[in-house]
């Protein structure tokens, strides 16, 4: 799906702050398992809506992991 497509058919919606942080993923200092409890939580806190979660995941597991996937 190219980023046009996305953004069009995204709802924007002004929220107050996030609970928490994600940082990107590196294999180097976590496992994919801790990587996703972490991700898993995150959502819980912040009632990220089923439709967000992939695109959250996405823009949270860092260039070279998205790359890697997106190849």
């Amino acid at each position: 799906m190219s980023t046009e497509s996305l953004m069009s058919t995204a709802k924007v919606e002004q929220r107050g702050p996030l609970l928490g942080k994600l940082e990107q993923f590196s294999s180097d200092r976590e496992s994919w398992d801790s990587k996703l409890e972490c991700f898993v939580l995150f959502l819980l806190c912040n009632s990220i809506a089923d439709i967000k979660k992939f695109c959250t995941l996405l823009t949270s597991i860092g260039m070279d992991t998205y790359t890697l996937l997106r190849n």
